[in-house]
């Protein structure tokens, strides 16, 4: 049993532990940037595909970083430098204790040189030093070279602990939610719900005493590319002006580009689009892909998307005057077939009834968001892999050396990090330079 959790330990406390969970991170990571995070359904379905879409979804892609296993990943990442941290600091107390004499385990290199000969060569070495002992006998000084492994692991170690005040805020300020706008609406968006993990745990959630910005739809702007003879969406746009206590911010938004404020964050997220088919003496009121009978004719009639906006062609943009195609089907298990174009205000003749699409009104669909540990999270791992980076691949060297006044011997030992460091080679050197200055002198 003790065998056995003595290679337990072993493991937790592995850098091929560390740099396997840190690649795991990081692929999860770029997959957060393959798969936009933290979208609404419809979005993603529009984007994807249903099928696709279907297929991505439990796989927990869409919200990578709340996901059981990125959780997991990074707890064990937070157990095993923990127990590097306990590990490096008794390792360093044993350091410290073995400064009573000659260093355990130290390498001797007796070569009758002075001792202002092993300063010189540590200065040319580029190491930092300072005598801590000395005596009749001889001294004791250690000497660092690159940045101390202690400074770098309290810089990371720093922003591994603001890392989780943010995973703990995340968890504790979450919610999200969906509304629709059209042009000129003002609508409330509150501040606080009753999702968020505070309320859930901790307090009672009062619905009368939550604070909401005030957000109005000051302009909507869908644009399309011509490809094949197809409108292709190109992008769309919303003009926001969110007010919060005679504060406000405007900003147009679009996939990718979304307005903050006030703790929320508002999201170019899907549109939508209510108008009217007039057929004869007869008016529908409809939305983009609904479905509706015409009196008198046995089928069912579907509307997919009113095309309105600005077409991008070539070098030239022009205004798309409000147009769409009408399909129809006989039955419920029979497919769509595309009968005839609609244009604004044009009748057009459907199966033996004229037809004219009319009001065609464009709806914005935003999806708001309050995450208050996102920006920690941000910050807090920029940070912690600048860090971790410098501490792999900055080559740092750290030794201890007793140098004996009666025989003009050293002893010295030491330690080094970063993948292009290697200890031995650096006594190697100190020696060599050492017996140059012997020979010089």
């Amino acid at each position: 049993m003790k065998e056995l959790f003595r290679k337990f330990y072993k493991l937790l406390t592995s850098t091929k532990l560390t740099l396997t969970v840190l690649f795991i991170l990081i692929f999860f990571m770029l997959l957060g940037t393959l798969f936009p995070q933290g979208g609404a359904h419809d979005e993603y379905v529009k984007a994807f595909g249903l099928k696709m879409y279907l297929r991505l979804a439990p796989l927990g892609v869409f919200d990578i970083f709340h996901s059981w296993y990125f959780i997991t990943a990074a707890i064990v990442l937070y157990i095993n430098l923990f127990l590097c941290i306990l590990r490096g600091y008794l390792i360093e107390r044993k350091k410290l204790i073995s400064f009573k004499g000659k260093p355990r385990g130290a390498r001797e290199i007796t070569l009758n040189v002075d001792s202002s000969h092993v300063e010189e060569v540590l200065k040319e070495r580029r190491f930092r030093y300072k005598k801590v002992l000395e005596d009749e006998k001889g001294f004791f000084l250690t000497g660092v070279r690159g940045i101390r492994r202690r400074f770098l692991s309290i810089f990371f170690h720093f922003f591994l602990g603001i890392s989780i005040v943010g995973f703990l805020l995340s968890a504790l300020t979450k919610f999200d939610g969906y509304i629709d706008f059209e042009i000129g609406d003002k609508k409330l968006i509150p501040r606080q719900s009753g999702e968020m993990g505070i309320y859930k745990k901790f307090r009672t959630f009062n619905p009368e005493n939550v604070d909401k910005i005030e957000v109005e739809l000051k302009d909507y702007e869908m644009e399309y590319i011509w490809f094949k003879d197809y409108y292709y969406p190109k992008d769309y746009k919303s003009t926001l002006i969110a007010r919060y206590k005679g504060k406000e911010k405007m900003r147009t938004i679009e996939v990718n580009s979304p307005l903050r404020f006030k703790g929320l964050t508002l999201y170019q997220s899907g549109y939508g689009q209510k108008f009217d088919i007039e057929v004869e003496d007869t008016v529908v009121h409809l939305s983009s892909g609904s479905i509706f009978n015409v009196k008198g004719i046995e089928g069912s009639f579907k509307i997919r998307t009113v095309y309105v906006g600005k077409l991008f062609r070539d070098t030239t943009v022009s205004e798309i005057v409000p147009n769409t195609k009408i399909y129809f089907r006989e039955g419920v298990d029979k497919k769509w077939k595309m009968l005839e174009k609609l244009v604004l205000d044009e009748p057009i003749p459907v199966m033996g009834k004229n037809m004219v699409l009319r009001n065609v009104k464009e709806e914005s669909g935003i999806y708001y968001k309050r995450d208050d540990g996102v920006p920690l999270l941000y910050v807090s791992f920029l940070f912690f892999m600048i860090g971790l980076f410098m501490r792999v691949f900055f080559p740092t060297y750290e030794i201890r050396l007793f140098y004996d006044k009666n025989t003009k011997s050293i002893y010295v030992k030491g330690s080094c990090s970063g993948i292009a460091a290697y200890i031995e080679k650096e006594i190697d050197e100190i020696e060599k330079m050492l017996n140059l200055k012997k020979n010089k002198y």
